[in-house]
């Protein structure tokens, strides 16, 4: 049997992981990029390359394979916080330097193009900001060049350990209000 583009059914030309996406993956176009598989393996390249020390929060309350009648029940997550709701709005890495002169933790939250900060994640980064700490919402936009032969914003951030212009956009700023978090 085969389906509608000739393709004998049960194999596929989209690769796998990405049957759900609407669009196919466009390597040049960051619209089409997803956070998980597609933002995660960049990231993780640049922490690396920067000599950082990371720890990734995996997303809490997802669904689990318990092998028996819970089968498809939500799992409790990774998070312990005080108070309880905190944990909800955990955002994603948590990042150290270990390069000189380089000081403070850094808060990511990776979002898709299209995607929205939940409001736990934009209370719990303004918290942050507001305690000093640096919080940036990050998009595969980001993650692009931003003239041919430089280097991308994350780059220049995590690897070369400089803000470059344009990090202010992707900043959580202690003296914003929920609703401009929101909007980031």
């Amino acid at each position: 049997m085969h389906d509608i583009a000739g393709q004998p059914i049960g194999e596929s030309i989209v690769p796998r992981g990405r049957a759900r996406r609407g669009v196919p993956l466009d390597p040049s176009n960051p619209k089409t990029w997803r956070e998980v598989e597609d933002l995660q393996p960049r990231l993780k390249a640049r922490l690396r390359l920067g000599s950082w020390v990371a720890w990734h929060v995996r997303k809490q309350g997802d669904r689990a394979d318990w092998g028996d009648e819970r089968q498809g029940a939500r799992r409790a997550g990774i998070i312990e916080a005080v108070p309880a709701t905190a944990a909800w709005g955990m955002l994603d890495w948590i990042c150290v330097p270990t390069t000189r002169g380089e000081t403070g933790v850094l808060w990511i939250e990776l979002k898709s193009e299209k995607g929205k900060l939940t409001e736990s994640q934009a209370l719990n980064a303004l918290h942050l900001a507001r305690a000093g700490q640096e919080v940036v919402v990050l998009r595969p936009r980001h993650f692009f060049e931003a003239r041919a032969g430089e280097a991308d914003m994350v780059a220049l951030r995590l690897v070369e350990h400089i803000r470059p212009t344009g990090w202010e956009q992707v900043l959580v700023l202690h003296d914003m209000d929920l609703p401009t978090v929101l909007r980031l």
